[in-house]
């Protein structure tokens, strides 16, 4: 696979820069569906959320690190919250930060998260469960 992020350069890219690349290059790779989603978020980076029935979701984040300067120096990808401990799988729970340079590594790691069970969807998710940033809390009977 190539590595677009080698060439980019903490010195002369932006933070939007290297998010466009990151959430084009996660549209590319990942499995998305109904209960597999992609989304931005609004300081750059992207959220990964697994959809699952009757539970809350899980939650994935890429942020982009800034060095002393303001420009982009790594990538962090983070669990928010661990979801579907149904059929006897659990999903993944990871802290991964590797240098800009290597951000196709977390592009890897995030196809192989993509591709976890998840059996449910968006609107079933909204039916029992509040979003509140990037966290679901359950609502109130």
């Amino acid at each position: 696979m190539d590595n677009v992020f080698s060439s980019l350069s903490h010195i002369s890219s932006t933070v939007c820069e290297v998010s466009n690349i990151l959430i084009k290059q996660a549209k590319e790779k990942l499995s998305l569906s109904q209960s597999v989603q992609l989304g931005s978020l609004t300081n750059g980076g992207l959220v990964l959320t697994l959809h699952n029935k009757e539970q809350r979701p899980t939650v994935y984040t890429v942020e982009i690190k800034t060095d002393k300067l303001g420009g982009p120096s790594s990538l962090v990808l983070d669990t928010i919250y661990v979801g579907n401990k149904s059929n006897g799988k659990q999903h993944k729970a990871i802290k991964e930060v590797q240098p800009l340079k290597y951000g196709n590594v977390i592009i890897n790691t995030l196809k192989e998260l993509s591709e976890q069970f998840a059996d449910g969807e968006q609107d079933n998710t909204l039916s029992n469960f509040k979003r509140l940033g990037l966290f679901y809390i359950p609502k109130a009977n």
